[in-house]
């Protein structure tokens, strides 16, 4: 499961996103769209922990099969 809370993250002054929230349970397939700059990027990369949101939650629970 994969669930995220209020996250926001700007680059100096742009605010990239803002209190962005959604969950995904396990099997569950989410599809990411926008246009350029929209922040898709930067958000895959906060979500794998390559970059740091300025504020907010992500929580990600992996269960063993």
């Amino acid at each position: 499961m994969l669930t995220v809370e209020a996250l926001s993250f700007r680059y100096h002054r742009l605010t990239v996103f803002s209190e962005l929230s959604f969950e995904l349970a396990g099997g569950e397939i989410g599809v990411l769209v926008g246009a350029n700059g929209s922040g898709k990027s930067t958000l895959l990369s906060c979500l794998a922990g390559w970059a740091r949101p300025q504020s907010g939650h992500i929580k990600r629970l992996i269960l063993n099969a």
